[in-house]
C-alpha cells in the first residue's frame, strides 16, 4: 500500500468520525449517554433529600440493593483555608502519585477560587464537590494512622449534595467527577457497583472518542490529561471486571490512544503545539521519577492482568481443556511463562526511589502487586488444566503457595510500618490470599508430613490478625474475618486455636516484636497482639440446634471447585467492589445473620 493510499485511508476515517460530530474532548459538551451506559446506577451515592428532582428521577436503580449502613457522622463544614492546603498537599503527595486524573495545577487552582477573598458565594458547585471529595480522599490515610480525627464520610456526604448540579457523563469534567468518586468507594461502601461505575465511565470515554488518537491539534497538557484520564478509566475498568468475574467494557484490539508521556506537567505544559508524540524519556540516574512513571507502570501491570484475564478466565481463552491433550497442555504452559516473564519484565522496570515518601514509591508495594497478579495468574492455569489424580500439578500448587503466603506477608509488614492503607480492595487481596492457602495445602500430598497447612500456620494466623484489624476500621468486613477464622480452626483445629491464641503477646504478625521494642509506634500496634477471638466457640453453640458432629459441619476434602470456597470468594469480590446486581446473600434478604446455618456450617 502506497504512501497516498494511507493518506487516502485516514481521510475517509476522519469523515466518518466527524459525521458522527463526537464532541470535543476540551469542549466540556457532547453526545447524549443514555440509560443503557449505566448512569442510572449513581443513584444510590445521591440520594440524598436535597438532590434536585430530575436528577434522583435519573438514579434509581440500586435503591433495592442490600447496603451497609453508612457511617453515623453529620455532614462537613467548608474547612479553613490552612486545613484544606493541608489535605490537597496530602492528595498531591498520595493519591495523585496512582491517580493522577486530576492537573495538580487545577487543584491548586481550585483552593484559590474557592478561598478567594469575598467571593465565597461565587464559588460553583463543581468547585465545591472536587474540594470535599479531595477532602474525603485525602483524609482516609491520615485518620487511619491516627494523625486527624476528622471523618471523611462526613465530607463525602457533603459533596453528595452539591453532585445535582455538576456533570457526571458526557465531558472531561463529569469523568473526573466520577473517578472521584470511584476512588473514594475503595475506601468505603458508597451504595454503588464500582464495576457498573467504571462502565459508565468508559461509555463516556468512547463517546468522547477518548480511546482514539484526537480528530484535533490539542495543546499538549490537553492531551496528555486526556490519555490520563481514558487510561485511568482502563485501569477501573480492568480491576473491577476481573474482580467480579465480568466482560471488559473495552476490548485492548480497539484502544489506539497512546499511554501518557512520563513526564510532569510543566516539562508536556513548555512544548509546542501538538508535539506530545514526540517526547521520549531517557532514563537518567540522576533525576528520581515522578508519579506519571508510577502511573503508567499501573496502566501496563492492568495491560497484563488483561491478557491474563481474556487467556484463563473468560470465554475467549483459546482452550478448556477437559482431558489431557499434550499439544493443548504445551500450549497452555507456553502461554503461562510467556505470562509470568511478562510479570517479571514488569517489576524490573519499577522505577527505584531513594527515600521513599508514599506507598507508591516503595519497593515492598510492587513486590505485593507482583505477587498479587502472580497468584492471579496461577490459579488460572490451574483451573484451566485438567486435574490428575484429583489435584493439580504439585509444580502449580507450590507456586500458588508461594505467591499467596508473599502476598499476606507484604501486606502484613506494610501495614504493621503503616505505609499501607486500608481498602475493601486490599481486604479482599488477602481473604483470597489466606484462601488459597487454607485450600492448595489441604489438597497437597506431602511423604512424612500430616498436614501441608502448618508450614504456613504462621501466614495464616498472619492473615487472620490482619483482617481482624482491617474489619475493625471496615465493620462489614468483619463476617469474612469471622468466617476465615472457622476455616483456619478447622485446618489446623490444635494449633489455630490452642492456649497460645489466648495469650498471644509473641505470636503477632511478623516484625511487630520488634516495632514495639523500639517503642516507634505504642499503643497503635496493641490491636494487632490482642488474641484472635475464638469462632469455635460460635460452632459449639451450634450443639444447642442438634448439630453435635462438627465433622458434619465441614467437608470431608475440600475437592476443587468447592462451593463453599467459591461462594466466600463470590461475596469477598461482591463486597470489594460495593457491586450486588447479582448478590447471593438476597437469598438470605441481604442480612448475614441468617448465614448461621449456612451450608450447615452452623452458628457464626
Amino acid at each position: 500500500m502506497s504512501r497516498e493510499d494511507v493518506w487516502r485511508l485516514e481521510e475517509q476515517e476522519r469523515a466518518l468520525r466527524e459525521q458522527g460530530q463526537p464532541p470535543s474532548p476540551t469542549s466540556g459538551s457532547g453526545a447524549y449517554v443514555g440509560e443503557a451506559s449505566g448512569i442510572n446506577i449513581l443513584d444510590t451515592v445521591f440520594s440524598s433529600p436535597q438532590w434536585s428532582e430530575p436528577k434522583a428521577r435519573a438514579l434509581k436503580q440500586l435503591f433495592n440493593r442490600p447496603r451497609t449502613k453508612e457511617p453515623d457522622v453529620a455532614m462537613a463544614l467548608l474547612p479553613t483555608h490552612e486545613a484544606a492546603s493541608y489535605l490537597a498537599t496530602t492528595f498531591l503527595q498520595e493519591s495523585q502519585w496512582q491517580k493522577p486524573f486530576l492537573l495538580g495545577k487545577e487543584v491548586l487552582a481550585l483552593l484559590d477560587r474557592v478561598y478567594a477573598f469575598g467571593k465565597h458565594e461565587m464559588v460553583t458547585s463543581q468547585d465545591r464537590f472536587r474540594l470535599f471529595m479531595i477532602c474525603a480522599i485525602a483524609i482516609v490515610p491520615l485518620r487511619r494512622r491516627g494523625i486527624l480525627d476528622l471523618h471523611p464520610y462526613s465530607f463525602f456526604l457533603t459533596a453528595c449534595t452539591l453532585a445535582g448540579d455538576i456533570p457526571l457523563v458526557e465531558s472531561l469534567d463529569g469523568l473526573m467527577n466520577l473517578l472521584l468518586i470511584a476512588r473514594f468507594s475503595v475506601y468505603y461502601n458508597t451504595g454503588i457497583s464500582i464495576w457498573e461505575l467504571g462502565r459508565t465511565c468508559m461509555r463516556s470515554c468512547i463517546s468522547l472518542e477518548l480511546h482514539l488518537p484526537p480528530l484535533q491539534s490539542l495543546q499538549p497538557l490537553d492531551e496528555q490529561h486526556c490519555r490520563r484520564i481514558f487510561w485511568e478509566c482502563y485501569v477501573l475498568d480492568r480491576y473491577s471486571s476481573t474482580t467480579l468475574g465480568r466482560p471488559f467494557s473495552i476490548a485492548d484490539s480497539d484502544i489506539h490512544v497512546k499511554l501518557p508521556v512520563p513526564f510532569a506537567d510543566d516539562e508536556v505544559e513548555r512544548q509546542p503545539l501538538d508535539t506530545l508524540h514526540r517526547l521520549s524519556k531517557t532514563p537518567d540516574p540522576n533525576i528520581e521519577p515522578g508519579p506519571m512513571d508510577v502511573f503508567i507502570l499501573c496502566i501496563n501491570l492492568r495491560r497484563i492482568t488483561s491478557r491474563i484475564y481474556d487467556t484463563f478466565f473468560t470465554g475467549n481463552q483459546s482452550v478448556k481443556l477437559d482431558a489431557w491433550s499434550m499439544t493443548a497442555t504445551a500450549d497452555i504452559h507456553v502461554k503461562f511463562h510467556a505470562l509470568l516473564q511478562d510479570l517479571e519484565t514488569w517489576r524490573q522496570s519499577a522505577p527505584v526511589f531513594l527515600q521513599p515518601e508514599c506507598l507508591y514509591q516503595r519497593p515492598q508495594w510492587y513486590d505485593f502487586m507482583l505477587e498479587k497478579e502472580r497468584n492471579f495468574l496461577v490459579r488460572g492455569v490451574i483451573d484451566t488444566l485438567p486435574q490428575q489424580d484429583g489435584a493439580p500439578p504439585g509444580q502449580l500448587i507450590d507456586l500458588c503457595l508461594d505467591s499467596a503466603s508473599k502476598v499476606i506477608r507484604l501486606y502484613a509488614d506494610m501495614y504493621i510500618a503503616k505505609h499501607i492503607n486500608c481498602t475493601r480492595t486490599y481486604f479482599q487481596v488477602l481473604f483470597t490470599a489466606g484462601l488459597s492457602l487454607v485450600y492448595f495445602t489441604s489438597i497437597k500430598k506431602m511423604p512424612g508430613v500430616d498436614s501441608p497447612a502448618r508450614l504456613y500456620e504462621d501466614t495464616l494466623r498472619d492473615c487472620s490478625i490482619v483482617l481482624r484489624n482491617l474489619s475493625d476500621i471496615m465493620p462489614d468486613a468483619e463476617p469474612f474475618a469471622r468466617i476465615f477464622d472457622i476455616v483456619c480452626e478447622h485446618t489446623l483445629p490444635t494449633r489455630f486455636t490452642g492456649p497460645d491464641s489466648e495469650t498471644r503477646n509473641d505470636s503477632s504478625v511478623n516484625g511487630t516484636a520488634q516495632v514495639q521494642q523500639t517503642g516507634a509506634a505504642a499503643g497503635y500496634y496493641h490491636s494487632m497482639i490482642t488474641p484472635i477471638s475464638n469462632s469455635r466457640n460460635h460452632l459449639q453453640q451450634s450443639e444447642h440446634n442438634g448439630n453435635t458432629d462438627e465433622s458434619s459441619i465441614w467437608p470431608s476434602d475440600w475437592s476443587f471447585p468447592e462451593p463453599l470456597m467459591t461462594d466466600m470468594e463470590t461475596f469477598a469480590s461482591q463486597f470489594a467492589c460495593g457491586d450486588f446486581s447479582a448478590d447471593i446473600m438476597d437469598d438470605f434478604g441481604g442480612d448475614w445473620s441468617a448465614m448461621n446455618t449456612w451450608n450447615g456450617m452452623g452458628t457464626i
